[in-house]
């Protein structure tokens, strides 16, 4: 999965932070992605991408590493959401759908930054890649929105 940016620096930037902070691979799935589904009328194939840290996890392991007691004080997390429309408007879900599928079958994929700077066709930067496991599905009917 490429995560889009029109500019390599910051593409870099964040994706290094990620590998000093988890090394190739997210394995206590701290990393959270993901994909909502909404169906609207005539928008076949959007859906939103939302970017998060899995805060209980996080909260968990600062407990256990550092004896912190986490109700006592402020922590803060950010997220990220994005709505993601396909190249080609007259194409459904199918991408999403292959890739689900690629995704209960493998239970993980690898998370890359892709460039794309003026929209013509753009590069993944492999060497940065993260394997990830930490991947939802929903719908927005069944959305608790909470647990984004």
């Amino acid at each position: 999965m490429g995560l889009g940016f029109s500019n390599e620096s910051p593409a870099r930037k964040i994706f290094e932070g990620w590998r000093e902070r988890y090394g190739t691979r997210d394995n206590e799935a701290e990393l959270k992605i993901t994909l909502v589904q909404d169906k609207i009328a005539g928008k076949n194939g959007e859906f939103t991408v939302t970017i998060s840290s899995d805060t209980e996890l996080i909260l968990k392991r600062i407990q256990t590493e550092r004896g912190l007691d986490t109700t006592a004080h402020m922590v803060s997390f950010s997220g990220l959401a994005n709505r993601m429309e396909p190249a080609k408007p007259d194409v459904s879900d199918r991408g999403l759908t292959e890739f689900e599928a690629a995704l209960s079958k493998h239970g993980r994929y690898y998370l890359a930054p892709y460039i794309n700077v003026n929209r013509a066709g753009g590069t993944n930067i492999m060497d940065l890649a993260l394997e990830v496991t930490n991947l939802k599905f929903v719908d927005t009917n069944d959305a608790d929105y909470s647990k984004f």
